[in-house]
């Protein structure tokens, strides 16, 4: 939504969107639909099939804010489903994107909704955020207070986190979802380091399961390396191209990576 769009929803006497719910975990929330917007108009119901943004009253969603993705989900009505696909928030006006689900149904202005917020995959978006944070602790203590968070990505499969490592110092808004004890994590693994820009470096890193996938699939690789060192001629240069290639592609912890390359390069 444009300026034009949010000084409309003043006109209709709409209030900011209440989104404080977004920091409450497995709980749907009762809301009130405000507003509906295609994108150029607003318009007073949707039915099936119709791509729209709904504004509520409340929300229990988290929008797309401070590196982290937005929630998805649905909200579920008396006359239907509205399937949430993004969350964006323009002048304190949360904006449900989405569509109307079903042959028949049907949202309006006015009409009571309850969101429901996709939380397996908040779960899962969760301890990447934490981790941003535990990145940029742990960077301070280790190379000192002059390290500076540059931005960061959360998603379900991955965190990114950018750095530089100067003397210039930016304020971060910190907000977001966040696991409450590390162990929610199961698991940590730093994928990359590397520059982006000049002076700003760049670490790609996961987390849950995606971590324990990594650490199996960098033990497979190993397995298959000292597997390799049987192998004699041709038949050894062929699997060291093809390991070498392998490991360089594979999304494995950097450390084990860097190891994996030094046993390659032994063959």
């Amino acid at each position: 939504m444009d300026a034009d769009a949010t000084a409309t929803l003043h006109k209709m006497g709409v209030a900011a969107t209440d989104d404080i719910s977004k920091f409450t975990w497995f709980e749907d929330h009762e809301s009130v639909i405000k507003a509906i917007y295609t994108g150029t108009e607003f318009l007073e119901s949707a039915a099936a099939g119709d791509e729209v943004g709904i504004i509520l009253e409340t929300t229990s969603f988290y929008t797309e804010k401070g590196g982290q993705i937005f929630d998805t989900g649905s909200l579920e009505g008396s006359c239907g489903s509205f399937q949430v696909s993004n969350v964006q928030i323009y002048g304190g006006f949360v904006l449900h994107i989405g569509s109307v689900t079903g042959e028949i149904g049907r949202f309006s202005v006015g009409d009571k909704v309850i969101c429901k917020v996709d939380y397996d995959r908040r779960k899962l978006i969760a301890p990447n955020h934490t981790y941003t944070h535990m990145l940029n602790f742990a960077m301070r203590e280790v190379l000192g207070n002059h390290v500076d968070q540059k931005g960061s990505i959360v998603l379900p499969e991955k965190l990114r986190f950018d750095f530089s490592h100067g003397n210039s110092h930016n304020s971060w808004i910190y907000s977001g979802t966040h696991i409450s004890n590390t162990r929610e994590a199961k698991a940590f693994a730093l994928l990359s380091e590397e520059g982006i820009a000049k002076g700003i470096r760049r670490i790609t890193a996961v987390t849950t399961d995606s971590a324990f996938k990594a650490m199996e699939l960098a033990f497979s690789l190993e397995q298959e390396i000292d597997a390799a060192s049987e192998a004699e001629g041709s038949l050894l240069e062929k699997k060291v191209a093809s390991l070498r290639s392998r490991v360089d592609a594979a999304p494995i912890p950097a450390p084990k990576k860097a190891d994996l390359r030094t046993k390659i390069s032994l063959l």
